[in-house]
């Protein structure tokens, strides 16, 4: 919830489908600008024609599976830099 936005710690990937029903993406702006805010680490990826589960294309679908890939091996080496 934003109210604990200024409480995370982890890096955060939000992958957001512009159409998504479930989760209003407005919601997932305000929560990457605050974090941005913030000074925390927030990365956000923007599918516009994509629904909660990225699942309407493969090539939409293999790109957030990538970007998890990606986003992990970069938090897992920042956090062995400490």
């Amino acid at each position: 919830p934003m109210r604990y936005v200024s409480k995370v710690t982890a890096p955060v990937l939000l992958l957001v489908g512009g159409a998504d029903r479930r989760v209003p993406p407005s919601q997932s702006k305000e929560y990457y600008h605050a974090m941005k805010e913030g000074g925390q680490d927030v990365e956000m990826r923007w599918y516009a024609d994509h629904t909660h589960g990225l699942t309407e294309t493969p090539r939409g679908e293999g790109d957030g599976l990538v970007h998890i890939l990606k986003f992990f091996e970069s938090a897992l080496e920042k956090s062995k830099s400490k």
